[in-house]
């Protein structure tokens, strides 16, 4: 295409989804409105989707092409509640009990954390069951190599004591991951270190992909500049979308000297604080306007009600209500807009790999 003698190349459209645990309602919601105004799957706008943790969940039904954001969020918000249980405030086993030893030091612990010894400390805060049992439901036998859509999802392989990113088959030296379940994928992506237990398959341990990077739209541009031979012609477009990502700060009444107690899930919330701050500096400073990003801060009083395992009434109406402003927002702004009149290949990993073998 010419204008003034200027070439302008065509758009290679990408989708990045950070991490968030229950507060992805947020951008599933978010992500459901607009697939509800444009009659479109959201996928479809996007040569490569990726998406850490609850964003990877949403990335891989978003690459199906056939999984609607509004499943994701039906979903959500039937699990949420399983996969994220209060827990219960630990009881004296005998009336009358003087407060010492081991009772007393989970009600210490419990009063200072949340957590207690059995869930939080010597174990994960909250099982997993409930989880895998909704991605099995959401994404049933479908496969890496079924998506229609090029994905990116990282994780934190601890077998191996690395990061390691789950792929499509967009490169030929992409040949392993295809064959993964979207089950698995998800698993491991969201197994948040302290909140839910780490997960194993193929004898290979994986941690949430937040360890890895939160906000995933700094791979996904490498990942085009380096990987993709179809974005080499084109002009990179970045769009993210957070879930209501809260800077963590310290409170300056309490001590310097922190233990593990002390800190609880703080320093992994801090973490994903940090890189989604970073992520979103570096990629303004890279991209310019080819870069946008969708999120929406939160005041003091949202932050009491929203949490990445909090997912009670309160929490849900607060998620949905700051998507619908987001959403209010953003639908009729250029940037958005930008990205959905684009139409994207539908994809097929499993037909390119039956016509290498011919």
């Amino acid at each position: 295409m010419q204008s003034n003698g200027r070439t302008i190349k065509s758009a290679f459209n990408i989708l990045a989804l950070s991490g968030g645990g229950y507060k992805g309602l947020y951008t599933a919601k978010i992500i459901a409105q607009i697939e509800e105004n444009t009659g479109k799957p959201f996928g479809s706008h996007f040569d490569l989707i990726c998406g850490t943790s609850i964003g990877g969940i949403i990335a891989l039904a978003l690459a199906t092409r056939k999984i609607s954001a509004e499943e994701v969020v039906v979903a959500l918000k039937k699990a949420g509640p399983d996969i994220f249980k209060p827990v219960e405030e630990p009881k004296y086993k005998f009336a009358g009990m003087k407060e010492n030893g081991k009772s007393y030091l989970d009600k210490k612990i419990y009063q200072n954390s949340g957590f207690t010894l059995k869930r939080g400390v010597t174990a994960a805060k909250h099982n997993n069951k409930a989880l895998k049992e909704i991605l099995e439901s959401l994404f049933g036998d479908r496969k890496i190599g079924d998506l229609k859509t090029r994905v990116l999802i990282p994780t934190a392989n601890w077998t191996k004591g690395g990061p390691q990113f789950f792929k499509t088959p967009h490169n030929p030296k992409l040949t392993l991951d295809k064959k993964h379940s979207l089950v698995d994928v998800a698993m491991a992506t969201s197994a948040a270190p302290i909140y839910l237990p780490n997960y194993e398959f193929e004898n290979q341990i994986y941690v949430d992909g937040g360890i890895v990077g939160n906000a995933p739209g700094i791979f996904g541009v490498h990942e085009a500049e380096h990987f993709i031979s179809e974005a080499s012609d084109k002009e990179l477009h970045l769009l993210c979308i957070g879930a209501l990502s809260s800077k963590i700060t310290a409170n300056q009444s309490e001590s310097l000297d922190k233990g593990l107690v002390q800190w609880n899930s703080r320093i992994f919330d801090l973490m994903m604080a940090c890189q989604e701050q970073t992520a979103n500096f570096m990629m303004k400073q890279k991209m310019g306007d080819h870069y946008h990003m969708i999120d929406e801060p939160t005041s003091a009083e949202q932050d009491k009600v929203v949490a990445l395992d909090k997912a009670n009434d309160a929490a849900t109406n607060t998620l949905l209500g700051l998507a619908k402003i987001t959403f209010q927002k953003e639908i009729s702004e250029k940037p958005l807009s930008d990205f959905i009149k684009q139409q994207a290949p539908d994809l097929n990993f499993n037909d390119q790999q039956e016509k290498k073998n011919v």
